[in-house]
């Protein structure tokens, strides 16, 4: 496995986790052909609060698409996630939690 792909095997865990003690979340991780426009890994509602994820390699950083498409979900209201490493994996189960 990638270490982009452990990354994301443990928000899939998160999100899994919260589904099925809580409820009230929805998620949706768009495959991205390169045709309409352009998404994070995950889009994301809990109870109303509209979030994305966008997971990478620890040394990775976001593209320039990335950022852009952040910056509009951060514009409309909702929240944007860069998880790249476990303390983020946990500090953003926390989070999920308290909603």
């Amino acid at each position: 496995m990638t270490p982009e792909g452990r990354v994301k095997a443990a928000v899939d865990r998160v999100l899994t986790e919260h589904a099925f003690n809580r409820g009230g979340l929805w998620t949706f991780k768009p495959v991205q052909s390169g045709y309409g426009k352009r998404a994070l890994d995950y889009l994301c509602c809990v109870r109303g609060h509209m979030f994305a994820i966008e997971t990478k390699a620890l040394e990775k950083d976001l593209t320039l698409l990335q950022r852009a498409c952040a910056r509009d979900i951060y514009k409309a209201g909702g929240t944007v996630w860069f998880i790249r490493n476990p303390h983020t994996v946990k500090v953003f189960a926390k989070w999920l939690e308290e909603r």
